[in-house]
């Protein structure tokens, strides 16, 4: 549902290389979650997860603090619904390289999914905000809802568009006060959230 992926060297093709950085929706057992993968898959280093379990319906605030690195300098911190996550290792900081060369990751959204899965899954993203502090991103701005995602699962429509803004993913909310939600979303009718949902932080 999103990443961090690498851009290939001035003059180069893109390297096809998977992100070292990436968000992912799992279910099974009667349960799911989000799961926060972290390393460089190609240069065979150790890959360290965050797992955040969430509820369909609901809205999730995630929030990321990422130093991006060739060497081992580079981390990841990230907090769901403003509790830090622990990773598999049982650190609230990933540490190691998260860039296969000089040119900077770029953040994507959407959703990716291989040939074989044909359910439909719809996922809302609302307003996501990049700064250089916890203040240029966190609640305490309050000035809308700031990377929410909402994992709907009954709700209809395309999987996921790549680079889309939020009133292309749901028709009905251009022009739509920041937080509103479309009329097909659950969120609208669960308990203790309305039609402009307050703040919700991600960097």
């Amino acid at each position: 549902m999103g990443q961090w992926h690498d851009q290939p060297e001035p003059g180069r093709k893109p390297t096809g290389y998977s992100p070292p950085i990436s968000v992912h929706f799992r279910a099974g057992g009667g349960s799911q979650g989000f799961q926060i993968k972290y390393g460089r898959i190609q240069r065979k280093d150790p890959i360290q997860i965050f797992d955040a379990p969430i509820q369909k319906g609901k809205w999730v605030d995630l929030m990321f603090h990422i130093r991006f690195s060739q060497g081992n300098d580079g981390f990841l911190e990230a907090w769901k619904d403003g509790v830090a996550l622990t990773s598999d290792r049982g650190a609230t900081r990933i540490t190691g390289p998260n860039m296969y060369n000089a040119e900077p990751n770029y953040l994507r959204l959407g959703l990716y999914r291989g040939k074989g899965q044909t359910q439909t899954n719809t996922f809302y993203y609302d307003e996501v905000r990049i700064g250089t502090t916890k203040a240029a991103v966190g609640r305490e701005q309050g000035g809308g809802a700031s990377g929410s995602a909402c994992a709907c699962g009954s709700a209809q429509g395309p999987g996921g568009l790549i680079g889309s803004s939020r009133a292309a993913l749901h028709p009905a909310l251009a022009g739509q006060p920041r937080g509103a939600l479309p009329p097909a979303c659950p969120c609208r009718a669960a308990p203790g959230l309305s039609a402009h949902h307050p703040a919700r932080p991600m960097a």
